[in-house]
């Protein structure tokens, strides 16, 4: 499986009317995938810029590096509702996070990104294992990820701001 997340893209099956990643798109993922190693990265993109598929590549890059799961992370329910629409139009594997439910296996294993809010996240720090240990977190929105960054570094090994 591919860790750079472009050649990742390059080989998912091809929605109509999405051929390529625009520019500004091809070059967030070029410079997280140089700097991948780093702890705290915030990528910025414009409203619209495509910042969930940028997330959900990222993503899919950490499962195939470390073979583990990776938690998604999204301010809204409705967000979080995109988001997995967006990775089955893609053919990325994602699933949601259930609560009251144990985590999924494809989850747990690294065969599948979760999908979440933060809410789900700070109201389940040791179901997620991050208080014993760590976890891959990517996160996206507006400015709840600025104010939360803070929080969720104490908490995670690795964490990937979309603003």
């Amino acid at each position: 499986m591919p860790v750079n997340p472009t050649d990742i893209f390059l080989r998912l099956p091809r929605s109509p009317g999405i051929d390529d990643l625009w520019s500004s798109q091809a070059e967030a993922l070029r410079a997280w995938f140089e700097r991948r190693n780093e702890k705290d990265i915030v990528i910025k993109l414009n409203t619209g810029g495509g910042k969930t598929l940028v997330g959900l590549l990222i993503a899919q890059s950490i499962i195939n590096e470390h073979h583990g799961p990776v938690l998604y992370l999204s301010p809204t329910v409705q967000l979080v509702s995109q988001t997995l629409g967006l990775a089955k139009r893609y053919g990325i594997q994602a699933v949601c996070y259930e609560r009251g439910q144990d985590l999924d296996d494809k989850f747990l294993s690294g065969r599948s990104v979760m999908v979440a809010t933060y809410a789900a996240l700070f109201n389940g720090l040791t179901r997620f294992g991050i208080a014993g240990g760590a976890r891959d977190i990517v996160h996206l929105g507006g400015d709840y990820p600025r104010r939360c960054s803070y929080s969720l570094c104490e908490y995670a090994r690795c964490v990937h701001s979309f603003c």
